[in-house]
C-alpha cells in the first residue's frame, strides 16, 4: 500500500455547547471538550473508511500510527488503548466508539464487546477482553 492521503477536516463540528453526558464516578463528557485539532481523529476518520489501512493497522499498527503527527500523549493513549486519556485531550465521544468498535471487534462482530472494553478504559477498570493467560 503507498503513502495513504491523510483526510484534512476543513469543517467544523457541530455541537450543542449544553449537552453532556455524566457517566458513573462522576465522569463529565462534554462535546464543548473537543479538540478540533487532534490528528487522532484523522487517524480514525481513515481507518473507518479505508480497509487497506485496517488491514495495515492490524498487521503493523506503529507503522501506522507513524504517518500521523500525533502528539506523544495522543500515541501513548492508543498504543495502550486508554481512552479516557484520549477523552481527556479532547477525543470525540462518537469517534471514540468507532475507534473502539475497529480496535476490539476489528469491525466484523457485534459492538457489544467493543463497547465494553471502551466503557472499562473511560472508567479506568480492567481490561474485560484482557485475559492474565493470553495478556493481550
Amino acid at each position: 500500500m503507498g503513502q495513504v492521503a491523510l483526510r484534512h477536516r476543513c469543517r467544523q463540528l457541530g455541537h450543542d455547547a449544553g449537552t453532556r453526558r455524566t457517566l458513573r464516578q462522576g465522569i463529565t463528557m462534554s462535546l464543548e471538550n473537543i479538540d478540533r485539532a487532534l490528528v487522532s481523529h484523522d487517524l480514525v476518520q481513515d481507518l473507518k473508511w479505508n480497509a487497506g489501512l485496517r488491514e495495515e493497522f492490524v498487521k503493523d499498527e506503529a507503522a501506522v500510527l507513524d504517518r500521523y503527527a500525533l502528539t506523544a500523549a495522543e500515541r501513548t493513549a492508543i498504543e495502550e488503548r486508554d481512552f479516557r486519556t484520549l477523552y481527556d485531550l479532547g477525543f470525540h465521544p462518537y469517534l471514540g466508539a468507532q475507534f473502539a468498535r475497529i480496535l476490539f471487534a476489528n469491525n466484523t462482530s457485534g459492538a457489544t464487546g467493543a463497547v465494553q472494553r471502551l466503557l472499562a478504559s473511560i472508567r479506568r477498570e480492567p481490561d474485560p477482553g484482557r485475559t492474565e493467560a493470553s495478556g493481550a
